[in-house]
């Protein structure tokens, strides 16, 4: 497990290919689902489920939940595990039994806007 903070340095924007890896490690260790990856220059995504998809530009996770924008420190993947298991088992039903609740109609997967 990756301490809370890991990575941080000096303030500074992480590499974005590591801080995603590091948090499909953490989502690895209770999400049973496949995960796929991609990488570009300075932004790299993480493709959890069919609703769910993260970006990273090296300072935020950022992902839409229930159609809002939310993000989380890239710094700590491990804070950000724990909040994206918890959107997963609402889409999944996991808790409720139910199969997912949004009757297949998904979350945006627009990217968020980059900041320069």
């Amino acid at each position: 497990m990756i301490p809370p903070g890991a990575g941080i340095r000096g303030g500074q924007p992480r590499d974005p290919r590591e801080a995603i890896a590091q948090l499909r490690q953490q989502l690895a260790l209770q999400w049973p689902g496949r995960v796929y990856q991609s990488d570009s220059r300075g932004l790299s995504v993480l493709s959890i489920s069919p609703e769910l998809t993260v970006w990273c530009n090296g300072r935020d996770f950022v992902w839409y939940d229930q159609g809002r924008l939310a993000a989380h420190p890239a710094a700590d993947p491990v804070t950000a595990a724990v909040r994206l298991i918890a959107r997963l088992r609402q889409l999944s039903g996991w808790e409720t039994g139910g199969d997912g609740g949004d009757g297949g109609a998904g979350e945006d997967s627009t990217p968020p806007e980059q900041e320069s």
